[in-house]
């Protein structure tokens, strides 16, 4: 029974080598919340695993998980970081920066993207093959609509935040975002 998470982290590995991915993410969903630490790893690898997918809303879920088990989960949180700057929700990752920062885990590019929080980080070919992959995921709308604002095409900004906001109401960044385009 003990090493029953370790044979779950395992099998989750192969089956990801192998390309089998929903039966990578049914072994590591087995493991359960309590057991520690392999549930943060596990939590972690799903989210690997819809990041390969192309699955922005999943993958980050996952990272917010396995973070959520273990605050010292580096890669979960550099992978997390990642996402929400590519999102364009560059605020929410500020805190998660710090974090890295205080645990001395953070990269130079971290650094600067502390130095500038308003510095947009567009990747305009990323976010299209996050639709493209996954199509049923609008989130990666939400950084299209800032490059759209940027480049003053207002009414494909617009189209986007209210799409997205269908799927995600509760999204603040959206809201933030149309609002600053309304006016």
């Amino acid at each position: 029974k003990n090493d029953q998470p370790k044979l779950l982290i395992n099998a989750g590995e192969a089956a990801t080598k192998l390309e089998s991915f929903d039966e990578a993410i049914s072994f590591y969903e087995q493991i359960s919340d309590e057991q520690m630490p392999e549930a943060a790893i596990a939590r972690w690898a799903v989210g690997e695993v819809h990041l390969h997918r192309r699955y922005m809303s999943q993958a980050i879920s996952s990272f917010i998980k396995s973070i959520q088990l273990d605050a010292n989960q580096v890669n979960a949180r550099n992978r997390l970081i990642y996402l929400l700057n590519l999102a364009g929700r560059r605020w929410e990752a500020i805190p998660h920066l710090f974090e890295l920062l205080r645990q001395d885990q953070c990269t130079v590019q971290q650094l600067l993207y502390l130095g500038n929080t308003s510095k947009a980080i567009e990747n305009e070919k990323e976010l299209k093959a996050f639709l493209t992959a996954f199509p049923e995921d609008r989130m990666p709308l939400l950084g299209l609509a800032k490059i759209r604002m940027r480049a003053g095409e207002f009414k494909d900004a617009n189209e986007y935040l209210v799409e997205l906001l269908e799927q995600q109401p509760d999204l603040v960044e959206a809201h933030v975002q149309l609002g600053k385009l309304l006016l």
